[in-house]
């Protein structure tokens, strides 16, 4: 079976963390192009060292400077953020499957640039 690679909104979320469960235990399965997340920062950067997605959405500025502090220098997960950047990570290329898990309003354009 071939690898689907997965854009998922609302990485930090309990839906988003039990569809990364699930890709962590099927890795011949899934992987990981992009991940969104609001303000949990340190759970976002723990999910990017373990999936080495693309890039990662954060709500703003300020928490993209956070996320990209707690990663390694290394790291080539692009860093976005505001709706621009969620919008471009429910969209990304790579990404044949966008699961979309968050909350409210802040969900609908990232959902609908999938």
């Amino acid at each position: 079976m071939a690898q689907r690679r997965l854009s998922i909104l609302g990485s930090t979320g309990s839906i988003g963390c039990n569809a990364l469960r699930v890709v962590r235990q099927f890795p011949e399965r899934f992987a990981v192009s992009a991940l969104a997340a609001k303000r949990n920062v340190a759970l976002l950067a723990e999910q990017v060292r373990l999936f080495a997605p693309e890039a990662a959405a954060v709500f703003d500025e300020a928490a993209a400077g956070e996320l990209k502090a707690l990663l390694p220098a290394a790291c080539r997960t692009r860093v976005l953020h505001g709706d621009s950047g969620y919008a471009a990570v429910g969209a990304w290329d790579s990404a044949e499957v966008t699961l979309s898990a968050m909350v409210g309003g802040a969900g609908l354009r990232p959902t609908l640039a999938a």
